[in-house]
């Protein structure tokens, strides 16, 4: 099933500029309409001062003003990036819709990403006191929206993803899932390059299967098998991935419930922790 509607979550980072260019050139490669949402919450730096003034430590005069700032500083960003969206979309020639909703991503997102699909999101760091408060919003969205989330690394990097695609296959439920989500992605490509860690004969691990299927699909793709150096298979996945120049990782996403927590497992983990270029994960 082709691409036709992408969501891209901005937010009021300089990173978010990156992840509109990299929307905006997916949507114009596969003739999609984009949708661009913007939610209306509060930053790290803006929850530890509300709370302090909450607490009593200025005066509660002071209290309303902080407030009334921080309404004023969300309403200007949201305004930025609408205007910047509809900039980057009229320019590329790309059919788009703008959505800005108050409340908070980690619930927002994921409701809005089920109608859509690919949704595309950034890479949160707990240095980023300028962003809403969202650590567990990839990890809500992948595995509560139900589609494919491709998370765009807050480095400088390609802003045109998916020409040369880089597959973590493991023959896994979770793989065969990833790979069939992208596929428009990978049909599209100039080149996908299908990759097996320490896989032995007989493990259903191999290739060469996925690689005839992507084949049939049109696409132009090759198997690599590697031996890793480490321990660490998400590590290795990065690590082929940046000598072989990808500008994309498709990979499964590995979780499991523990107290009503989405818990990561190992590969995803490492490979949003150490994220360097573009991850699609389906779950």
């Amino acid at each position: 099933m082709p691409l036709k509607s992408l969501l891209v979550h901005l937010d009021p980072t300089g990173h978010s500029l990156q992840r509109l260019q990299a929307a905006v050139a997916m949507a114009a490669r596969h003739h999609a309409r984009l949708t661009g949402l913007y939610v209306k919450d509060l930053s790290v730096a803006q929850l530890t001062q509300q709370r302090a003034a909450e607490l009593g430590l200025y005066p509660a005069d002071e209290l309303n003003r902080v407030i009334g700032s921080f309404d004023t500083a969300i309403e200007t960003a949201a305004a930025t990036a609408r205007e910047q969206f509809e900039r980057a979309t009229q320019a590329a020639g790309v059919q788009a819709e703008w959505l800005c909703e108050a409340g908070k991503a980690d619930e927002i997102v994921p409701l809005r990403a089920r109608s859509v699909d690919l949704c595309i999101l950034g890479h949160w760091k707990p240095e980023m006191e300028n962003l809403p408060y969202l650590p567990r919003l990839v990890e809500q969205v992948l595995f509560l929206s139900g589609r494919p989330t491709l998370i765009i690394p807050g480095t400088d990097g390609t802003t045109d993803p998916g020409r040369h695609v880089l597959v973590g296959w493991d023959g896994s439920r979770a793989a065969a899932r990833a790979v069939h989500d992208a596929l428009p992605i990978i049909a599209a490509a100039e080149h996908t390059t299908v990759l097996t860690v320490n896989a032995t004969e007989g493990d259903g691990a191999s290739g060469e299967d996925i690689v005839r299927h992507f084949n049939a699909h049109g696409a132009t793709a090759t198997t690599v098998c590697i031996q890793a150096e480490t321990s660490d298979i998400g590590e290795a996945i990065l690590r082929h991935a940046e000598s072989i120049k990808a500008d994309m990782i498709v990979a499964g996403c590995y979780g499991h419930s523990r107290l009503r927590e989405l818990i990561l497992g190992g590969v995803t983990r490492t490979l949003l922790r150490q994220i360097t270029l573009p991850v699609l994960m389906s779950s």
